[in-house]
């Protein structure tokens, strides 16, 4: 048994010290463009969990893919990431957990949406965002419902009108929308009244 015992000490021994703190990566082992990239994280670096190690290091490997405009980006999304409080980040966290869990028809749903979104000029997107920053819960609820309530193509279909609109006609829409049943959205969508009654 003693022989046992000893082999297997000499076995860990034997094994680096990196594969045996569960494959900790050392910051001296990290390139200096990769330190110069993660210098946020170098004080902390050794007490980081190895899974954020890691996914920190993949992201600086692809980092030397990306365009000068995708590094800006990615370089703006840190500093908003570091400044952020951290009961807001904490939100975002549990909101991302919560999108992993959805279904992939969802997920890819949800990234649809995500695009148009971006598609549309920044005073439409402000508009927006001015409007569902100013509903209440409930009517953020109720319109949540509303949507989801509709097929794709439905959705494509008041997505082109709420483009078409102007921020008047939005807010108008918005009120009456809210209030119709979904027969009457329905059939909003098929015969499409509402510039006709907002002009």
């Amino acid at each position: 048994m003693r022989h046992v015992n000893a082999i297997m000490v000499l076995l860990l021994l034997s094994v680096p010290l990196s594969v045996r703190a569960d494959s900790s990566i050392a910051w001296e082992s990290l390139s200096a463009e990769q330190q110069q990239l993660l210098k946020d994280y170098e004080d902390d670096w050794d007490v980081l969990p190895v899974h954020k190690q890691q996914r920190l290091q993949n992201i600086t490997g692809r980092w030397q893919n990306l365009s000068d405009e995708e590094r800006e980006r990615v370089r703006k999304r840190m500093q908003r990431w570091k400044n952020m409080d951290p009961a807001k980040k904490q939100r975002l966290r549990e909101m991302f957990r919560h999108f992993k869990q959805l279904p992939p028809e969802e997920r890819e749903q949800i990234r649809k949406r995500r695009e148009w979104f971006k598609s549309l000029p920044e005073e439409k997107r402000r508009a927006l965002r001015e409007r569902w920053h100013s509903m209440t819960p409930e009517e953020r609820d109720r319109m949540k419902k509303s949507m989801r309530a509709l097929d794709d193509d439905q959705r494509r279909q008041l997505r082109q009108r709420l483009h078409a609109m102007t921020p008047e006609q939005h807010r108008e829409f918005h009120r009456r929308w809210l209030e119709m049943s979904r027969e009457e959205r329905e059939r909003f969508i098929r015969e499409d009244r509402f510039q006709e009654d907002t002009d």
